[in-house]
């Protein structure tokens, strides 16, 4: 029997769903709704991840069994899942991609360039939301100001607020 909170939860993914569209190699643009997820079994896949479904895999994926048998790179064992070690070749390789990157965005069109702390605070409403949104990899530390600023101890004290 669903209960209401059931029902709502259903009324959302549908919203979700109806507004999803994908682009194809043949540059269409298709709703998913009405696809024939048969035909384009992968795209299921997809859209479930990105709608934060629980998506079931047999085995190690593809891309990570290719970086393998090219040496590139593989899962770093001392790290979270998705952390990868480059071996020289990929280290090379992700080094002319950023540096192409670089050149493309930064240079050529002028865009600037951002780097983000590694340590945010949640209190920000915009942050809050998207630690909620991307739990995947998100790590919460607790604690209060002045934990934090003897944990980050070797920094300047005027850079930390109190």
């Amino acid at each position: 029997m669903k209960t209401n909170e059931d029902e709502q939860e259903e009324e959302i993914q549908r919203k979700e769903i109806a507004g999803i569209k994908i682009l194809f190699p043949d540059d269409t643009l298709r709703r998913y709704e009405g696809l024939d997820l048969d035909t384009h079994p992968q795209i299921e896949y997809i859209v479930g991840e990105e709608l934060g479904k629980k998506v079931t895999r047999e085995g190690e994926p593809a891309h990570i069994k290719l970086a393998k048998k090219l040496e590139i790179a593989e899962h770093e064992p001392v790290a979270d899942a998705g952390c990868l070690r480059f071996y020289p070749r990929g280290a090379f390789m992700k080094e002319i991609i950023r540096r192409c990157a670089w050149k493309t965005f930064v240079t050529d069109f002028g865009a600037y360039p951002i780097e983000s702390p590694l340590i945010i605070s949640t209190e920000d409403r915009g942050v809050k939301w998207l630690v909620e949104s991307f739990l995947q990899r998100t790590y919460q530390v607790g604690g209060n100001n002045e934990d934090m600023k003897q944990l980050l101890g070797g920094l300047r004290k005027d850079l930390i607020k109190a």
